[in-house]
């Protein structure tokens, strides 16, 4: 989590929200405290039941953490040309298959892709945010669209590509 450029406490509404409906959710976040690429993430004291910030774990231990959570996050990068911005982590999440939860706007190139490709939902309002952890808790994630972004996978496809470029007849 980058504190300057995505926002947690966008949750915190939906999560007000969901719990005085009866469907609290818990939010887990992995992340180191403080500067240096680390986040700073202030949970307010109404949610502190809820919301937890833990340290990061080893990178085979996050990826066991990943397949054992209802729901994976990503929250998307505001700042310029973020838009753009597809994190390795949301890559991480697919293989992991779990459903997604993106918090970016719709035409944001991370949410168009797990919404596309059947890993998740997105949502940028508090509404929406509410209303896709709720669809969250039956969302099914696509395990042929999950298998076409591995890695072996997309090289299989790239590998073609070349070839029959390759072997295309020349003008």
């Amino acid at each position: 989590m980058d504190p300057y450029f995505q926002h947690p406490e966008r949750l915190w509404e939906p999560l007000r929200r969901l719990r005085n409906l009866g469907h609290p959710w818990c939010v887990e976040f992995f992340a180191a405290p403080g500067g240096g690429g680390g986040a700073a993430i202030d949970v307010p004291e109404d949610l502190r039941d809820v919301v937890h910030v833990r340290p990061p774990l080893p990178h085979p231990a996050a990826l066991a953490e990943m397949q054992a959570m209802g729901a994976l996050l990503v929250l998307g990068w505001e700042a310029r040309g973020a838009d753009a911005t597809v994190a390795g982590k949301l890559y991480e999440y697919a293989g992991a298959g779990r459903p997604i939860l993106v918090c970016a706007p719709a035409h944001y190139e991370a949410r168009t892709l797990a919404e596309g490709c059947g890993l998740g939902l997105g949502a940028w309002t508090a509404e929406e945010i509410a209303d896709s952890l709720t669809a969250l808790e039956t969302f099914i994630v696509s395990h042929e669209s999950r298998l076409g972004l591995a890695r072996e996978s997309t090289a299989r496809s790239l590998a073609a590509l070349l070839a029959s470029a390759a072997s295309a007849p020349r003008p």
